[in-house]
């Protein structure tokens, strides 16, 4: 797998978006398919407890899939309307742009092949909180992102809360950048793949 480290990268924020969504939230993102194995149910519970402590959070669900209008039913409810939008699909793209207002990106999912929407987020700077799968290890480490001790909503809300009152500086965003450049930029694929055939 590679990254188009020239489409995802560090940005100014969109100023668009946040009129569009709420200029006076933080905004935390999920991104992929809206199904049960991604822990996006857990994500919308944990979003009740985040939001009695701090209302000024929003949570942008970008994706389809057979939870969608279930969660929404669900988030109506609970009075979450105004913390839980749910996007549907966004073109690659633009998720850049996205990337660009998010406070976090939160993926706590029950298993991955990949995970390569947190690998674009990281591109962009955005410092995920992803579940304690081994192949979010190849490439979070506990100073770039934060692993899930268990796939529950007090623990997924714990670290929102803690996590978006110290947003990444610039130096901390470079950082967290880094990691993917070095091992997922195209350029680095292709010079693996040259090394293999060379071989």
């Amino acid at each position: 797998m590679g990254i188009n480290t020239d489409l995802f990268k560090i940005q100014n924020k969109n100023l668009n978006l946040i009129n569009k969504y709420g200029n006076n939230f933080k905004y935390i993102i999920f991104v992929g398919a809206v199904i049960k194995e991604k822990g996006i149910w857990e994500l919308v519970e944990a979003m009740k407890i985040v939001v009695k402590e701090n209302s000024n959070i929003k949570l942008l669900v970008i994706g389809d899939g057979n939870s969608k209008e279930k969660l929404i039913q669900y988030a109506k409810v609970d009075n979450l309307q105004n913390n839980i939008e749910f996007l549907g699909f966004i073109s690659n793209k633009s998720l850049p742009e996205y990337y660009s207002i998010a406070s976090l990106l939160v993926l706590p999912s029950y298993s991955e092949g990949f995970g390569l929407v947190v690998a674009e987020a990281m591109a962009c700077g955005v410092k995920p909180i992803v579940s304690n799968l081994p192949t979010f290890r190849d490439f979070v480490t506990t100073e770039t992102g934060v692993f899930l001790d268990s796939i529950n909503p007090v623990d997924i809300a714990n670290n929102i809360l803690k996590l978006i009152e110290c947003e990444p500086n610039n130096l901390e965003m470079e950082k967290i950048r880094k990691i993917i450049v070095e091992k997922y930029s195209w350029m680095t694929v292709i010079n693996n793949y040259n090394k293999i055939y060379k071989n």
